[in-house]
C-alpha cells in the first residue's frame, strides 16, 4: 500500500511538471495572430458601441417670406419640427429673401450632409428638381410641387385644394346674409391658388345658388403676391364695402391682411387657409369662423418618417384636406349647417361633386374663320378710308386663295399695332409695320418678318425733308427755331431718320424745334407744310404725288432739302409663334396675288405696293447697323 501511494504521487508530479513546462514554452506565430485579430475585433466593436449614432438631418427652405408666416411656410416647418420630437432628427431652416437664391439655399443643406430637404411652395419646383438630380442620395420633399415625371428621390406633397376651397365656399354660402361673399387671393401664377379660388366659388354656388362671389388675385409676381398684407387689407375692405359679409383669405401674409381687416368689422365672418389659422392669426379671432386646411404639417412629417425608414415614395404624395374647427363660433353654427358640411365632405371624398377645377377648357375656335378671324394690323400712310378699302380687297383675295378670313385692324399709330402684337394673347396676328416699328417689335420678341414690299421695282426706299419753296429755308441747319410736321413718332421715313439727320447737322429736334406736329400720315405731313401749318416736314419719297390731285402745284410749292440713305420698305410681318402652316398659306397667297392685275390694284390702293418679296429678319440687319452707328436704340425712341 505504501509503495502504491508513493507511485501515485510520482505520476502526479510528472504530469503536473509537463503541463507547467508546456505553459512556459513561447507561443507559435499562428496563435499570436489569432489572438491579435480577436483583440482588434473586440476593440472595434467597443468603439462602435461607444460612438454616438449619426444624426438624421432635415432642412427646410422657405419660399420668399418668413418661416413664421402664420400660414404655408409655418405649417411645413411645424411638420419638420415634429421630426425632432418623434424621430430625434436634427432640423434647421433657411428663409429665402429673393427667388434667385432658391438653388443656393438648397445647396447649403445638401453640401452640409442633410438627409432630407423640404422646399416649400410651387415656385421652388424647378430648383428642387435640379438639386435632386445633383444630389441623388438626398430625399427631397416639394410642398405644393406637382411632379410631372417621377424621380426616385423627390416626393411632391400635393393637396386637393379645390376640395378644401369647396368646403370653405360651402360654409361661406351657408353663412352669408347679404348673398355676397369674397376671396382675397395670392397670384394666379400658382396652380394651388387657382384651385382654391375655383373650388371656393363652386362651393358657394353649390350651397347657395343665389350668392355672388367677388374674387380678386394679387396683381404682382411671385416675389410679392404672398407678402403684401396691406394689399390684402385694402382688397378685403373693398369687398366689404361692396356688401361681402364672408371673406376667404388665401395667400400667405397677403391673405392674413384680409382676415385682420375683416376682423375689425362687427358681424362679419372670415375664413383662413392652409392650416388652422386660429392658432396663428389671433388678430382675426373676431371673424375667423374656420380655415380651409391642407394638412401640410402631418403630410411633411409622414414623408420625413418614410425617408428615415428607407421607404421614401417618389412622384406625387397626396395629403389630406378639411375644415378647421369652428372654435368660438361653434355655437353659432347650426347643426343643420354642420350636417350639410359633413355630407359635402363625404361627397367630395367620393368624387361625387364637381369642384370646377381644373376649369373646363373653352372650345377652341379655328383661327381664320368668321368666328375667329386673323387680325391684320395696319396704320394709314395716307387717307384712312382708301387704305382700309385696299386692305379689305387684299383680304378678300387671300380668302379666295385660301379660305382664310382676315380682318384689317386700323390703328392711328404704329405703337398701337405693336401693342396689339405684343399683348397676351395677341390682338393682332399679322401686321404691316414700317421699318423702324418692325425692328422695335422684333427686338421685343413680338414680330417676325415674312414679306417686304417693292415700289418701283425696289425693296428699299428713301425719306425726305421738305419745306415751302418760299420759306427761305435752304438747309437742315436752317430748321432750328422752326415747326415740323411728322407723320408718326415711329415712322422710319416720316420721323426717325429725319430726326437722326437733324441731330447730325447740329439741330436737336427736342430742343431746337419750336413745335413738333403729329400730322397722322405722310400725305397730311406734306399738306401741313403746303398750308403753312408747319415750316418743314418729312415723309417717304415722294409723298407729294399723293396729294397732287388736291394740290396741283404741290411739286412747285414744296421743295425737298434732304433725301435719306436707303431704308427697307414696309411689308408683312407675323406675330412670333404664329401657326407656320397658316403663315405659309398667307405668304404664298400674297405672292400669287401680287402677280395678278386685281392683286396689284388692291396692293397699290392699300399701301402703294408694287409687289412683294420674301425676306426674313436678316433683311433689316444693314439698317440696324445704320442705327447703331448713329447711336440710336429703338427702345430710346
Amino acid at each position: 500500500m505504501k509503495f502504491k501511494r508513493i507511485l501515485w504521487i510520482l505520476i502526479t508530479l510528472v504530469v503536473t511538471s509537463s503541463v507547467l513546462l508546456a505553459a512556459c514554452k513561447p507561443a507559435t506565430p499562428e496563435v499570436e495572430e489569432e489572438v491579435a485579430v480577436e483583440e482588434e475585433a473586440e476593440a472595434e466593436e467597443a468603439e462602435e458601441e461607444a460612438a454616438p449614432e449619426e444624426a438624421f438631418k432635415v432642412g427646410l427652405v422657405t419660399d420668399v417670406g418668413e418661416v413664421d408666416d402664420k400660414s404655408f411656410n409655418q405649417s411645413a416647418w411645424e411638420g419638420v419640427q415634429m421630426a425632432t420630437e418623434e424621430l430625434g432628427a436634427e432640423v434647421e431652416y433657411i428663409e429665402t429673401k429673393d427667388a434667385k437664391d432658391y438653388g443656393a439655399n438648397i445647396a447649403l443643406f445638401a453640401e452640409d450632409g442633410y438627409d432630407v430637404i423640404v422646399t416649400v411652395g410651387f415656385a421652388l419646383g424647378e430648383a428642387t428638381g435640379i438639386a435632386a438630380a445633383e444630389y441623388p442620395d438626398i430625399d427631397f420633399i416639394g410642398v405644393d410641387q406637382f411632379q410631372v415625371e417621377a424621380a426616385d428621390n423627390v416626393a411632391g406633397l400635393i393637396f386637393p385644394e379645390d376640395k378644401s376651397g369647396f368646403m370653405a365656399g360651402a360654409l361661406a354660402g351657408l353663412l352669408t346674409e347679404t348673398n355676397t361673399v369674397a376671396a382675397v387671393l395670392g397670384t394666379d401664377l400658382v396652380p394651388p391658388v387657382v384651385a382654391f379660388k375655383e373650388g371656393y366659388e363652386s362651393g358657394v354656388v353649390y350651397a347657395n345658388p343665389e350668392a355672388e362671389v367677388i374674387s380678386t388675385y394679387h396683381p404682382g409676381g411671385m416675389d410679392v403676391a404672398f407678402t403684401d398684407p396691406e394689399w390684402g387689407a385694402t382688397t378685403a375692405k373693398q369687398a366689404v364695402d361692396n356688401g361681402a359679409d364672408v371673406v376667404f383669405g388665401a395667400g400667405g401674409k397677403t391673405g392674413n391682411g384680409a382676415l385682420i381687416e375683416v376682423a375689425g368689422n362687427e358681424g362679419l365672418y372670415c375664413i383662413g387657409v392652409d392650416t388652422d389659422q386660429w392658432g396663428t392669426v389671433p388678430e382675426a379671432h373676431a371673424c375667423l369662423v374656420s380655415s380651409a386646411m391642407k394638412l401640410i404639417t402631418p403630410g411633411v412629417f409622414d414623408l420625413v418618417s418614410l425617408s428615415k425608414e428607407g421607404s421614401f415614395p417618389s412622384g406625387n404624395y397626396v395629403g389630406e384636406f378639411g375644415l378647421a374647427p369652428f372654435h368660438d363660433f361653434d355655437d353659432a353654427i347650426s347643426q343643420d349647417i354642420k350636417d350639410q358640411l359633413a355630407e359635402i365632405r363625404t361627397a367630395l371624398l367620393n368624387d361625387e361633386i364637381d369642384t370646377g377645377y381644373p376649369p373646363e377648357e373653352e372650345e377652341v375656335v379655328t383661327l381664320g374663320t368668321e368666328e375667329n378671324p386673323i387680325v391684320w394690323g395696319v396704320v394709314p400712310s395716307g387717307e384712312t378710308e382708301r387704305v382700309v378699302s385696299g386692305f379689305e380687297e387684299v383680304a378678300a383675295l387671300i380668302y379666295e386663295e385660301t379660305g382664310l378670313v382676315i380682318e384689317p385692324f386700323v390703328a392711328t399709330e404704329y405703337a398701337g399695332v405693336i401693342e396689339a402684337m405684343c399683348s397676351e394673347p395677341a390682338k393682332a396676328h399679322m401686321a404691316s409695320l414700317a421699318t423702324f416699328a418692325y425692328i422695335l417689335a422684333a427686338d421685343n420678341g413680338c414680330a417676325e418678318a415674312a414679306l417686304v414690299a417693292t415700289r418701283f421695282g425696289s425693296a428699299v426706299y428713301n425719306g425726305q425733308i421738305f419745306v415751302r419753296a418760299d420759306s427761305g429755308i435752304e438747309s437742315i441747319e436752317d430748321l432750328a427755331g422752326k415747326t415740323f410736321c411728322r407723320s408718326d413718332p415711329l415712322s422710319t421715313s416720316g420721323w426717325i431718320i429725319p430726326s437722326i439727320t437733324m441731330k447730325a447737322a447740329g439741330v436737336d429736334p427736342d430742343t431746337d424745334l419750336t413745335q413738333i406736329v403729329d400730322a397722322g400720315s405722310h400725305d397730311a405731313s406734306v399738306a401741313g407744310v403746303y398750308n403753312g401749318d408747319c415750316d418743314a416736314g418729312a415723309s417717304y419719297v415722294d409723298a407729294r404725288g399723293r396729294i397732287e390731285e388736291d394740290y396741283p402745284d404741290v411739286m412747285d410749292v414744296i421743295t425737298v432739302i434732304n433725301i435719306s440713305a436707303d431704308i427697307p420698305n414696309d411689308g408683312v410681318q407675323f406675330v412670333a409663334g404664329f401657326d407656320e402652316d397658316i403663315q405659309a398659306q398667307i405668304v404664298d397667297a400674297l405672292l400669287a396675288i401680287a402677280e395678278t392685275e386685281a392683286g396689284q390694284a388692291a396692293l397699290d390702293t392699300a399701301y402703294q405696293w408694287g409687289g412683294l418679296e420674301a425676306h426674313d429678319d436678316t433683311f433689316y440687319d444693314a439698317f440696324r447697323q445704320v442705327l447703331d452707328a448713329a447711336g440710336v436704340s429703338p427702345e430710346d425712341l
